[in-house]
């Protein structure tokens, strides 16, 4: 089951970064799964350069890669006053996938950013590249 999710979430990011850059959630096997887009670089000709994905069922995340600009993907989770970043370092066309572990119906926030790995889990974000806010998540 959790393989036919993170395909489910793979496919939406896919279609989604294929399709346009909307935010609102989509449906893999009846649990929504929620994705936000990181702006793209100055210096690419990349609609986006990075996307997060999550699905609620299992709390799975995915940060994918979507453009061959040399910076790497971070996806941002922020839940209550705590942020987690989580860096894809593979290059255009990878994809990380992480395993949550939150309470059951727990809001949080995503965002995707780019960024140039500087040893910290922000110094080297390129703020400007960080999409819009998704903060209708629920865990």
């Amino acid at each position: 089951m959790r393989k036919i999710i993170k395909r489910s979430l793979l496919t939406a990011l896919g279609v989604a970064a294929m399709g346009g850059l909307s935010a609102a959630p989509a449906n893999a096997a009846g649990h929504d799964v929620y994705v936000a887009y990181a702006y793209s670089a100055d210096d690419s000709n990349c609609d986006s350069g990075g996307a997060i994905g999550f699905a609620s069922y299992g709390d799975d995340i995915s940060v994918s890669d979507t453009c061959a600009d040399g910076h790497s993907a971070i996806g941002v989770v922020n839940v209550g006053s705590s942020f987690y970043y989580y860096w894809n370092h593979d290059g255009a066309g990878s994809t990380r996938e992480v395993n949550l572990n939150f309470r059951e119906g727990q809001p949080l926030a995503i965002r995707a950013c780019l960024g140039e790995w500087k040893g910290t889990a922000t110094g080297g974000i390129m703020w400007s590249t960080c999409g819009h806010i998704n903060a209708s998540v629920t865990a």
